[in-house]
């Protein structure tokens, strides 16, 4: 179980280094293959059910979130929950459910399936509060959702409705659907100045200031702060065409991206 776990970390790990050093576009899609984008070769999941509720499963999504961080072009500080929004790749806790799902479904289904008995017998007692078994957690899930409802509509399903008690914040109110952003083609350039743009954390003045790696926190128009909301609503040196068109990528912002002089 713990070798699953470290293998699946060490993979996400050392491709990550890879794309990292290149910093080319295609290389992205071998990354992201890794967590997630494609189903069959998603190395994270492997042997999910049996380790998925581990404490130490966060050793696995720490890899996964630094990975995010390069294939969105995002810095450490932006929230965890952005960065699936914008790479387009479902979160891994929800993924390794939903395989947990399929699981249990089917081992329920077959009598002659090797945990046909633990999914359908009451887990012992006696078991510490740490511990949470997989046929507890299978027993709930089969309890709680629909026989009808396929995997993958419940998975789009539990995603929307995390991301919506998750609380208002500042890329909310431009996606609705977090399973919604399209895969984009820009260049890996235009991709780090948009997102940080979209999440409001980047190289700003102002927050290269706060950590104490510049001395000056004044926007080159001569704003005395320069922050991702400045640039975007009232920068008359930079001025994007507009908060809802980073999320669009319209044909202005698009030209927008390919002609600003703004460094992130």
């Amino acid at each position: 179980m713990v070798s699953s776990k470290t293998q699946a970390s060490w993979q996400i790990t050392s491709r990550s280094g890879t794309v990292s050093s290149a910093w080319a576009r295609q290389w992205l899609q071998h990354i992201t293959s890794t967590i997630g984008k494609q189903e069959g070769s998603w190395t994270s999941k492997y042997c999910a059910p049996a380790w998925s509720r581990s404490p130490h499963v966060n050793k696995v999504d720490t890899a996964i979130n630094s990975t995010l961080q390069i294939v969105t072009g995002c810095l450490k500080p932006t929230p965890a929950s952005y960065m699936p929004v914008l790479a387009g790749i479902t979160p891994a806790s929800l993924r390794r459910d939903a395989v947990t799902l399929s699981l249990a479904r089917k081992a329920q289904m077959y009598d002659w399936h090797i945990l046909h008995k633990a999914t359908i017998t009451l887990a012992p007692l006696g078991r510490l509060k740490s511990r949470h078994p997989y046929n507890k957690s299978a027993q709930e899930m089969l309890q709680s959702i629909p026989e009808d409802l396929s995997r993958d509509a419940w998975l789009a399903a539990t995603w929307r409705q995390t991301w919506e008690m998750a609380g208002p914040s500042h890329i909310q109110q431009y996606i609705r659907d977090p399973g919604g952003v399209k895969e984009e083609d820009l260049l890996r350039h235009l991709w780090t100045l948009l997102n940080p743009l979209r999440t409001g954390v980047g190289l700003f003045k102002s927050s290269l200031k706060k950590w104490g790696l510049s001395d000056r926190a004044a926007c080159e128009c001569g704003k005395p702060e320069q922050t991702a909301e400045h640039i975007i609503n009232g920068c008359p040196l930079y001025n994007p065409p507009s908060a809802a068109g980073l999320f669009d990528l319209g044909p202005k912002t698009r030209a927008w991206l390919h002609g600003t002089e703004l460094a992130n």
